[in-house]
């Protein structure tokens, strides 16, 4: 690069970096963007959807630096001067993020991102040292002049050369300090003791200004000689945890060791603790040993564990006796720690067939906040009972309990055939239920509790009001009433399923079989697995684009978009949805709240990004005939609006029946007319809750000559959504649910039926995997010779056969595993997961959450790409980070889980299907 390049402006920066002029350029895997995409890259989302429906030229002249850029520039200054430290940390992520993506693999050459980061001109009086590191740590680079005093490592020199490009020469010499943290601690640390320095870069430090507390520690460690008070100690640790995780500065295991064996005192006991976590074999144990000798809490709790599971890392033996010991001085502590050792307590005292002591310790740990302490108390209570005494359900009386004659109700009741079964209709669920209950209920006897009504608040209710009758039952009765008892309600799933696993969690270890019937939900998997969206691929194999046009009003356009995500295609296809409704504002706000990783996520995670398009369905039939008339007159307009003429799978989902009926009729006319050949017949659903509504939409046709083609003759339209979904005998024997329950039962063997309907995430990702069978297939070519024969048993299990025989060839496993992944991961973005790093694990694991995946917050680091897998690196990384606290912890492979997973294609389809 020659000595005399300078780079004035943004546009500048991002040409030197993005393009390269001889080899590569200096970062990679981006490519080439245009102003707007690097703006969505480099700065944070609100500045982003502040400015890029606005005008254009506003980024031109903000990149130019034109003196016409003052609209942007000026909110970029507002942003700094009202919380620089959040603007800086964000535009941060977003530069660690490109410089080195989830697969940790660096994406850029540091050597040219130096050279060219010294060629910015910034400003002749602003000049001060910096070097820039590399993150893998192969030593410092050359020198160049920045704004800062301090090193840094190679996103963080981006970050604040980008965000200083972005405001000078406008911003005041204040806000140009605060990019670069010169600022005022400098100046005033000559009046402070270091131990006052030491408490307020703490402050700093919780505030979540990393990098600003991590060189105020720095600045404080070389006027430490020698450890003499506790202070001193964690000034060591905290500045070796943030070396260790690359916090505030770029990780650096070999400048950590050096800090945590420096940090040790018995002022200090975290000290030995944390050291142990970096050692392995004897030497971790010995200073595992220390901590816990100064009374540590985490390290008693740690060593107990060790002792009692006999830890493999620190090679030593079972010894229940050390274990006891550990547990015993544990338990005296409150909190998390305290309550976990006194419940391993109560698990050694009931080991040693010590009843009375272990529920005594049950109790302890359970007053202290222990979840498993309460449980097992409750199983000690229950422990006379035995479920597999009431296994065998008989036939002999069955009783169908209804509460009203509305909704869904009515498609159950009408399609009771079974003269043996007793039904039973009421309006309320309250008292009527429970005496009717004691005086028919024998345990010989079987009672399912349909609450299918119309008024979604009523279902819940009485939902509630029977779980609760049925829990105080079952305690005083003993009867688990698991097998005999089922309930069916209806209402929006989110709000049951969060309602109904707290139900339960309180109620532990009672459940019961309660199904959620969502219409929405079972509408769009009805829809899925009955009418494959590969059916364009599967009429025009020529086709690689699958462009899926939802139109309409009603939110079950929400549900439709999100299994359409989940659900795998070849891997040579593209798939587009668009959303055309008068509420497509709204739905994409409510969209990417309910599902923030499918816009967060790593580029490198495949999955489909929805459009939503404000329209009304008015406007989009004349939009196509616009269109129709252009092309047939030769004009072939580039347009947007040219999505919805070139859909190949159509939805019709407005809140009217007869509307969704008459639009996909129009539809058809009028795409039929674009093609001068008359072969224009994409598919067409049309949602119709009504049964006599989607009998007629299925029947439509025209003309009464029957010879004449079917695009000549019918309007070919599938109906689905109907309530005739919730008919008694699809209810019972619902293929997709007996699907996800032989998936569950391979994840979890031992305590199938239990986790299935205690914890509805669990029945949620194992009906997912279930709707995702016939994909799965598809997605290696096998498939019938007409689509309209899947759901019939005989083909689904032919086709079953083919692909275990395709898994037997080479390569074939292994390339299954990672299409399961792949879809796993879309899966998961769809349910508001997003992607956790190894250092975010490794923080909320430090913080007391015991499994590698954050429930709560739904973060999860096996959300990534198939290569970070492979390697079994990630992997071996997270489940050091767990089992470092709790060896009790199982962390899969995920490679090995979706190996297994497709092994069992064959024989989860062959039982999914009821016995004829």
């Amino acid at each position: 690069m020659a000595k005399n390049v300078c780079y004035y402006t943004l546009s500048d920066l991002f040409y030197a970096l993005f393009t390269a002029e001889e080899g590569d350029p200096a970062i990679q895997g981006i490519g080439k963007c245009n102003r707007e995409m690097y703006f969505k890259l480099f700065y944070p989302k609100e500045l982003y959807d502040k400015y890029i429906s606005k005008s254009k030229s506003n980024l031109t002249w903000f990149f130019n630096n034109d003196y016409k850029n003052k609209a942007v520039k000026r909110t970029l200054i507002e942003m700094l001067e009202k919380d620089s430290n959040s603007m800086i940390q964000e535009v941060h992520r977003k530069c660690r993020e490109i410089l080195w993506p989830s697969a940790g693999h660096a994406s850029f050459d540091s050597v040219k991102l130096l050279q060219i980061l010294s060629c910015v001109k910034i400003s002749g009086s602003i000049n001060a040292s910096c070097k820039i590191i590399d993150k893998d740590n192969t030593g410092k680079l050359q020198s160049c002049k920045l704004l800062s005093y301090y090193e840094i490592d190679a996103s963080s020199a981006l970050a604040r050369m980008i965000l200083t490009l972005s405001v000078l020469p406008d911003a005041s010499e204040e806000v140009v300090g605060r990019l670069w943290e010169a600022g005022s601690i400098k100046k005033e640390k000559e009046r402070q003791t270091d131990e006052e320095l030491f408490r307020y870069y703490q402050l700093i430090d919780q505030e979540g200004k990393k990098e600003e507390a991590f060189h105020g520690y720095a600045e404080l460690i070389p006027s430490v000689k020698k450890i003499t008070q506790e202070w001193e100690s964690k000034l060591y640790v905290r500045v070796a945890t943030m070396l260790v995780r690359g916090e505030g500065h770029h990780a650096d295991a070999k400048k950590a060791m050096e800090y945590f064996k420096a940090s040790l005192s018995d002022m200090n006991p975290e000290s030995y603790y944390l050291y142990s976590h970096q050692l392995n074999g004897k030497e971790a144990l010995k200073n595992l040993q220390k901590a816990a000798d100064l009374l540590y809490p985490l390290a008693l709790r740690e060593l107990g564990n060790a002792y009692y599971f006999s830890g493999e890392r620190l090679d030593c033996q079972k010894d229940m006796t050390l274990a006891r010991e550990c547990y015993q001085k544990g338990s005296v502590y409150e909190g998390e720690t305290g309550a976990y050792c006194a419940y391993m307590l109560g698990r050694i005292h009931e080991e040693n067939s010590d009843t009375q002591e272990a529920l005594e310790m049950y109790r302890h740990a359970a007053e202290k906040g222990s979840h498993e302490a309460y449980e097992r108390l409750l199983q000690l209570k229950w422990e006379s009972y035995d479920p597999k005494d009431h296994q065998k359900q008989t036939t002999e009386k069955k009783y169908d309990w209804i509460n009203g004659l509305t909704g869904a109700n009515r498609s159950f009741i009408r399609s009771l055939s079974d003269t043996k079964r007793a039904t039973v209709l009421v309006d309320t669920a309250d008292q009527e239920f429970g005496n009717w209950f004691e005086k028919t209920y024998k345990k010989e006897e079987y009672i399912e509790i349909i609450l299918l009504s119309e008024d979604e608040k009523k279902n819940m209710d009485d939902c509630i009001s029977v779980i609760r009758f049925l829990y105080r039952y079952a305690k005083i009765n003993g009867d688990s009433l698991i097998d005999h008892v089922k309930i069916y309600v209806a209402g929006q799933h989110d709000t049951l399923t969060v309602l109904l696993d707290n139900l339960f969690v309180s109620m532990r270890p009672f459940y019961l079989q309660v199904y959620v019937c969502d219409m929405h939900e079972d509408a769009a998997a009805d829809l899925f697995t009955k009418a494959p969206l590969f059916i364009p691929c599967m009429e025009h194999p020529d086709h690689k684009t699958i462009r899926m046009n939802i139109i309409g009003n009603s939110n079950i356009i929400l549900s439709l978009i999100r299994h359409a995500i989940r659900l795998p295609l070849p891997s040579d296809a593209d798939m587009e949805i668009h959303a055309f409704s008068q509420k497509a504002e709204d739905m994409e706000k409510r969209f990417y709240d309910e599902c923030p990783g499918i816009q967060l996520a790593s580029p490198m995670i495949k999955r489909v990004q929805p459009v939503f398009h404000q329209t009304s369905h008015t406007d989009i039939l004349r939009t196509v005939r616009t269109l129709r008339l252009e092309r047939l007159s030769g004009i072939n307009k580039k347009d947007i609006d040219e999505t919805i003429i070139d859909g190949n799978y159509y939805v019709i989902c407005t809140e009217d029946d007869m509307e969704n009926i008459r639009i996909g009729c129009a539809l058809r006319r009028e795409l039929l007319k674009t093609s001068s050949d008359f072969d224009r017949t994409p598919f067409i659903a049309v949602y119709t809750r009504d049964e006599i509504s989607s009998i007629l939409a299925s029947s439509m046709q025209e003309g009464t000559v029957i010879q004449m083609p079917n695009q000549f003759s019918r309007y070919d339209l599938f109906p689905f959504g109907s309530y005739g979904m919730y008919a008694s005998e699809l209810l019972r024997n619902n293929v997709l649910e007996n699907r996800a329950y032989a998936i569950h039962s391979f994840y979890n063997p031992e305590d199938t039926q239990k986790t299935y309907f205690a914890r509805s995430f669990n029945r949620d990702s194992s009906k997912a995997e279930a709707e995702s069978l016939i994909y799965r297939l598809f997605q290696t070519g096998i498939c019938p010779d007409d689509w309209h024969e899947y759901g019939n048993a005989k083909t689904e299990k032919q086709l079953a056969v083919q692909y275990t025989a395709w898994l037997q060839k080479e390569n074939h496993l292994m390339q299954a595993a990672e299409w399961e992944h792949d879809r796993w991961n879309a899966m998961m973005l769809t349910y508001g997961w997003e992607q956790a790093s190894v250092s975010r694990v490794s923080s909320y694991v430090q913080q007391g959450n015991p499994g590698h995946q954050m429930n709560l917050a739904k973060l999860h680091p096996f959300i990534c790409e198939w290569e970070a897998l492979r390697s079994g690196k990630l992997t071996e990384e997270i489940r050091d980070i767990v089992n470092g606290l709790y060896p009790e912890k199982t962390v899969y492979n995920p490679v090995e889980f979706d190996q297994k997973s497709v092994q069992e294609t064959e024989r989860i389809i062959n039982g999914s299907f009821p016995e004829e």
